[in-house]
C-alpha cells in the first residue's frame, strides 16, 4: 500500500466516486434514504472541485493499492487547518473502501494527516466531527486516543439536522506514538 498527497487533475474523479460510494453506504440508516439518494457522483465532484480549490492549506492523502499492475485508491483523508482553533487541523472527512477496512489504512491515513500538519503546518492538534450512530469510525478515532471536545448538531443538505460529535487529538505527537 502506498500513502502520498492526490494528484488531484488526474485522481479527483476518482476520489469522488469512492467518496460517494462510501459516504452513502457510510450513512444507511443513519441519515434519511432521500438525502442519500439525492448525492450524485456529480455533486460529489463539485464538493472536491471546491474543497480544492477553496480551502487554504488544505491536502488530501490517499492510499494506492498497486496489485494487479493498476494503481487504485482505496482511500483518502481530507484535511485542512480548523475554522475553529488557529493550532488545530481538521480531518474534513476520511473515507475507506468496504472492501479495504479493517487493514489499517485509515490509521495510517490518520498518521500521514497528523505528521503533515505538524511538520508542513505546525499545528499541535486535530479535531474531526463523526455522525452520532458511525460506531466504527468513533471506536477507530478513540482506540487512537481522540477525546470527545463537543457534542453539536450539523446542518446537511435539505435541512437535515444531524447528531455529531467532535473529537479531538489535543497533541499530534501523541498521537504518532501510536502509529506502531
Amino acid at each position: 500500500m502506498e500513502y502520498r498527497l492526490i494528484n488531484f487533475e488526474k485522481e479527483f474523479e476518482e476520489l469522488s466516486i469512492l467518496y460517494k460510494n462510501s459516504w452513502c453506504k457510510t450513512y444507511i440508516g443513519l441519515l434519511p434514504e432521500e438525502l442519500l439518494e439525492s448525492f450524485t457522483y456529480d455533486k460529489s465532484k463539485e464538493k472536491w472541485i471546491h474543497f480544492y480549490n477553496n480551502e487554504k492549506n488544505s491536502f488530501i492523502y490517499v492510499a494506492i493499492d498497486k496489485t494487479g499492475g493498476n494503481e487504485v485508491i482505496c482511500g483518502f483523508a481530507a484535511c485542512k487547518p480548523d475554522d475553529e482553533e488557529q493550532s488545530r487541523g481538521f480531518l474534513y472527512s476520511i473515507h475507506i473502501k468496504s472492501e479495504y477496512k479493517g487493514k489499517g489504512i485509515g490509521k495510517n491515513l490518520i498518521m500521514k494527516s497528523a505528521k503533515h500538519f505538524r511538520d508542513q503546518l505546525g499545528l499541535t492538534s486535530i479535531s474531526l466531527r463523526v455522525v452520532v450512530g458511525n460506531d466504527n469510525a468513533y471506536n477507530v478515532y478513540t482506540k487512537l486516543g481522540a477525546e470527545i471536545l463537543k457534542h453539536q448538531k450539523m446542518n446537511y443538505y435539505k435541512n437535515v439536522i444531524t447528531p455529531e460529535v467532535c473529537l479531538v487529538w489535543n497533541d499530534i505527537n501523541q498521537l504518532l506514538l501510536k502509529s506502531n
